[in-house]
């Protein structure tokens, strides 16, 4: 699918930038201090005239904006850009018909179905409907890969960007703002040119496509994407502002700051499911913060290097140390197929990974903040498959995950018992916990740690198992399969990500 950018998200984020350049450059501006880092300002109210330039007037300035963006990048378009106006409607149906091509109905139904098996979502919410809404609320213009078009929606702008501030601080940034001659929109639409330039140096299409069928990766790549673009608008600022970006060291900081202060402003996306929510920041707050540690630790030519063979986990992107300058790739696991224990009654939905970064998701939503901050930090690498029973239509996980020490094995396995007696409300151990050395009944490879609960209804069960520095989760089927069917996944494969994927052209 097309990446559809989350302009009011960025909105957001470009105020936030140019209150912290006043607060830096306090002899320009005078006011009064507020931390937008640690509080929550009002909504945005609608602005009552709208924005100076319109869409039509931004196609006519692409040139000069192209420039801008080349000095930035380092880069040269290798052609120029198709460019044009799509209406409201046009974008609409555009979008919509695009959702539908990318996720079809059995995609859609599986990738629902591992979601509320997960405990991401409930079942009642329609995602088809979310990422429309989220998306088309969103969009003020989007550079199309495919198309290798740049394409405006011709709208009222003032709409598609939320309004104007309402604090000291915001109105008196974007004065600035006018005083220098920015326009909130041309900046937007240099995010979208820079993605242009890096898909006509380093193949988007190609990068997302190497990676789609892993949840995990095609996060990461995606952050990195959307990342590189939003410092390149971010630098584009700074340098029309006369701002030194040395003055803000603790940039990442105040992206995660910036990120959370913004869900007031943008209610349909505050009002999402988590798991939607925060993926949808992340690739632009988490994928700016490891853009800005590259382009501080080797400039824009370590970027491009990072385009050519980006990250392969959404570890890497939480934590830049393990991309650079020493990578930590991913262990990619290979479940054993335990379609042979569980014969034809079960069909097999999903086959994917979830990464650090939506295990995070997971712990926040479940477990007190303390646990939930260290819940996912060491994973190593993860594989679940997702079943489906035919008749009943109940679904069931197997799930193996490694980790990078027996220590953070154990605080998966003890969070995530935590989780389950969450999920499954009156759920009872059974039977109590069982340690290595009463293994051979249960599993002829002695393991350190087993955890069994008995979920009402159905008499479903669940087993966690540690050896070592891996654990097994099998979830949500009968008592007599559960055994067969952890010996099953013990027999699942490990092995490094070794030669990163490279897109140069």
């Amino acid at each position: 699918m097309r990446q559809f950018r989350a302009y009011r998200l960025m909105l957001w984020l470009l105020i936030g930038l140019f209150v912290m350049v006043i607060r830096t450059n306090s002899a320009s501006v005078e006011f009064e201090s507020l931390d937008l880092v640690t509080e929550r300002p009002a909504a945005f109210a609608q602005e009552k005239t709208p924005p100076a330039s319109t869409a039509a007037g931004l196609l006519n300035q692409i040139d000069q904006l192209k420039a801008t963006v080349e000095t930035i990048r380092g880069l040269k378009f290798k052609s120029d850009i198709k460019r044009g106006l799509q209406s409201a409607q046009e974008f609409r149906t555009f979008l919509m018909k695009d959702i539908e091509r990318e996720y079809t109905e059995k995609k859609l139904y599986a990738w629902k179905k591992w979601l509320v098996k997960f405990g991401f979502m409930e079942d009642q919410v329609d995602i088809k409907k979310l990422m429309y809404d989220l998306l088309q609320e969103q969009v003020i213009g989007y550079y199309d890969p495919e198309r290798k078009k740049l394409y405006l929606i011709d709208r009222d702008l003032s709409d598609a960007l939320g309004g104007a501030a309402q604090s000291k601080e915001e109105a008196a940034a974007m004065e600035l703002l006018k005083s220098r001659g920015f326009e909130l929109t041309a900046m937007l639409v240099a995010h979208e040119l820079d993605h242009a330039l890096t898909d006509q140096h380093f193949d988007l299409t190609k990068l997302r496509r190497q990676r789609e069928a892993n949840e995990d990766r095609s996060k990461a790549v995606t952050a990195l994407i959307e990342g590189e673009s939003t410092l390149a608008m971010i630098e584009y600022i700074f340098k029309g502002l006369g701002v030194d970006a040395s003055v803000f060291p603790q940039f990442g900081d105040l992206m995660e700051g910036l990120s959370a202060a913004a869900l007031p402003s943008l209610p349909k996306l505050d009002q999402a499911p988590a798991y939607f929510r925060e993926n949808l920041m992340f690739s632009y707050m988490q994928g700016a913060k490891l853009a800005w540690a590259l382009r501080k630790a080797g400039g824009w030519d370590l970027l491009n290097q990072a385009m050519r063979n980006p990250p392969e986990s959404t570890e890497q992107i939480l934590h830049p140390e393990k991309y650079w300058p020493t990578r930590e790739q991913p262990i990619m696991v290979t479940v054993a197929n335990a379609q042979t224990v569980l014969g034809h009654d079960w069909v097999l939905l999903e086959e994917n990974s979830l990464g650090e970064f939506n295990l995070s998701i997971l712990g926040r939503k479940y477990l007190p903040v303390a646990r939930a901050r260290t819940f996912a930090v060491g994973w190593g690498g993860d594989s679940f498959q997702i079943f489906e029973h035919k008749k009943t239509k109940e679904t069931a996980l197997v799930w193996y995950t490694t980790w990078d020490s027996v220590e953070d094995a154990k605080k998966f396995f003890s969070g995530y018992y935590e989780i389950l007696t969450k999920k499954y409300t009156g759920a009872v151990s059974a039977p109590e916990r069982i340690l290595s050395g009463d293994t051979a009944a249960l599993n002829p490879k002695a393991f350190d740690e087993r955890l069994s609960l008995k979920i009402p209804n159905r008499n479903r069960q669940v087993v966690l198992e540690r050896i070592g520095p891996d654990v097994v989760v099998v979830e949500g089927f009968a008592a007599s399969l559960i055994d067969p069917l952890v010996r099953r996944v013990w027999q699942s494969r490990k092995q490094a990500l070794a030669t990163p994927l490279s897109s140069a052209k």
